[in-house]
């Protein structure tokens, strides 16, 4: 109501004080029945989209979303790589030596740990300094390059050369430090600004007035240090003087942390501390990677496979962080957190085990449990898929209603009883054994196959074509191999590859199909040769044929100069209708002379 007072006062020009405006609020109420006047513009922008619009807006959206996630992916990319060759520099030997040299001896003999960085961070920062000021010049140069001239003028306008300084000196003296950073994203509106620049220049460009480049992908990324101390990491903001204090870090950034790497030393490994610098990690800005969150999983574990277990102990730190913030502020905030869980977020094909999981609180009257106690569920077809089995005597652990799409017969119940199972109930599978040159088949006749071991034992997996109605005419047992399914039109269809025969029976088969196959390619080419041989003697005997009528009839047209006008002599070629026959050779109808010519008909004629 103030909003409309205030609102009308504006377009009227006249002067009003909140005062007044809150008394008339209260003493009179505006009329509902307000209609606001547009423009004929606007009109035609609210008017229904045909299909074809509505098509072509689904198609722009599609293509912005593609775009969106190549260009943030190849921001990642870019700014990984550029992490990655900062920490080369700070794992220099020659480097290390420098910085080494510059150290105070008062200060390598500290013992513990932590009041050693203290003293190292306020020497740092009283030798060596920071200049941001526009005055200073700023050079383009190599790192290496920049390093060099840091340490020798004690000072630099770049932040990455000054923390990537402070990480030289902790490794130097035997540290285990590691170079961390917020990487920045391009926002949504400068990547649809960037659509409107002309495709050999897209990549570079990414903004309207200022393009944003690799150098301001570079200087938008806040840098940091952080320090390994037994199972502790320790965080130093090296440009402010901050020690293990996440939250000072978390307010200077840029943008929300949504992408915080740690390039672990020596071996460089990109680290994932996200959860360490952001409060709201674990159930709000998680959301924002879900346009690349597979991709994003992907892409850091291919670093990840050298040093499994300073991976899982780097991840039970951060579950260790996330555990020690407490419980998120709303219900809604437990949906799809990855510390906690509530029982009514648990999803249909999901369970928490075991059935007496420890209650970690009470949340609104919901029982709140850890996100370790909630497990995933598969129907028996997944599993067997996966090369495992239902051990013996266990039971389902959840059973669920499905939806059947097709009925055989109309008036039958759509739904029926879906039996779930846990990994912990399952085994791999064993294979049955083959006795008296049977197969061992499913209850659909057929032997599934996904996985290698799932073949049954004393028999061979013969992956031919056409095997099945060659082992059934020469008697042999055999049963299609199934390798998965296909779903033309939201059916379960199997796929089916070669046939499944006992051991003693495989060699017989496969000679029984070479020679089947070789039979069948002779047939094929006596075929194309008694094809090629009667196509000639058709065309030769026409050619003979014809010959023989020019031949005979030489100099009888009508034509020839000096001829007699009256009746024409010679012959004169008829085909009458019962002539007509169809060539046992070239399969084309044909008609004949009482002379023997033999002239194939055309279409036209044939038509007629």
């Amino acid at each position: 109501k103030q909003w409309y007072q205030r609102r009308v006062a504006i377009t009227a020009g006249e002067d009003f004080e909140d005062e007044v405006i809150l008394a008339k609020s209260k003493s009179k109420k505006p009329k509902r029945n307000i209609k606001l006047a547009t423009s004929p513009e606007e009109e035609e922008t609210k008017r229904e989209l045909t299909e074809q619009e509505k098509e072509m807006r689904r198609f722009t959206n599609r293509c912005t979303k593609d775009r969106t996630k190549s260009i943030e992916q190849s921001a990642l990319v870019i700014s990984i790589a550029y992490l990655h060759n900062l920490a080369n520099i700070s794992n220099s030997s020659f480097f290390q030596a420098m910085f080494l040299s510059h150290i105070p001896k008062t200060i390598l003999d500290q013992d513990e740990p932590k009041e050693h960085l203290l003293q190292m961070l306020k020497w740092y920062r009283a030798v060596f300094s920071l200049d941001q000021s526009p005055v200073y010049k700023r050079e383009k140069k190599r790192h290496r390059v920049l390093m060099m001239d840091f340490l020798s003028s004690n000072i630099t306008p770049y932040e990455q050369i000054y923390v990537l300084g402070f990480l030289t000196c902790l490794n130097a003296v035997g540290l285990e430090g590691r170079l961390t950073a917020s990487l920045y994203v391009p926002s949504l509106d400068k990547i649809r600004a960037a659509s409107r620049v002309s495709p050999a220049t897209r990549i570079k460009h990414l903004g309207d007035k200022k393009s944003i480049t690799y150098k301001e992908l570079v200087e938008d990324v806040s840098f940091w240090v952080e320090l390994k101390n037994i199972e502790q990491i320790i965080s130093i903001d090296v440009c402010n003087g901050v020690i293990d204090n996440d939250a000072f870090i978390e307010n200077n950034c840029l943008q929300a942390p949504g992408y915080v790497v740690a390039m672990a030393t020596p071996a460089c490994i990109p680290l994932d501390c996200t959860p360490k610098y952001n409060h709201r990690w674990s159930y709000v800005h998680r959301k924002a990677r879900l346009l690349h969150f597979e991709w994003w999983d992907w892409f850091m574990n291919l670093y990840l496979r050298t040093s499994s277990l300073a991976v899982l102990e780097h991840r039970q730190l951060m579950k260790r962080v996330m555990l020690d913030r407490g419980f998120p502020p709303s219900l809604g905030n437990f949906k799809h957190n990855l510390v906690y869980a509530l029982e009514k977020d648990v999803l249909k094909m999901e369970a928490i085990y075991p059935r007496d999981a420890p209650v970690l609180g009470v949340f609104k009257s919901h029982n709140i449990y850890s996100r370790d106690n909630v497990k995933p569920l598969k129907q028996i077809i997944v599993i067997k898929k996966e090369g495992r089995d239902i051990r013996k005597g266990e039971v389902p652990y959840k059973v669920v209603k499905q939806k059947i799409f097709y009925d055989r017969w109309p008036g039958d119940d759509r739904w029926r009883d879906l039996p779930l199972w846990g990994e912990w109930q399952t085994e791999w599978y064993h294979a049955p054994t083959a006795a008296d040159g049977k197969v061992p088949r499913n209850e659909f006749g057929n032997v599934e196959l996904f996985k290698p071991w799932m073949l049954p034992k004393k028999t061979v997996h013969v992956d031919l074509p056409g095997t099945y109605a060659l082992a059934r005419r020469l008697g042999i047992d055999a049963a299609h191999a199934v390798v998965g399914f296909e779903f033309p039109r939201c059916r379960a269809v199997p796929m089916t590859s070669g046939v499944v025969v006992c051991e003693e029976h495989a060699e017989t088969l496969r000679l029984a199909w070479e020679e089947y196959n070789n039979n069948q390619a002779k047939k094929q080419e006596e075929k194309r040769l008694k094809r090629i041989y009667d196509n000639w003697k058709l065309l030769i005997r026409t050619l003979l044929i014809k010959e023989k009528i020019l031949t005979k009839y030489e100099g009888m047209s009508e034509d020839k100069p000096g001829a007699k006008k009256g009746k024409a002599k010679g012959h004169i070629h008829k085909f009458p209708k019962k002539s007509h026959r169809l060539d046992k050779i070239t399969g084309q109808m044909v008609k004949k002379c009482a002379c023997g010519l033999i002239v194939p008909i055309d279409d036209e004629e044939e038509e007629l």
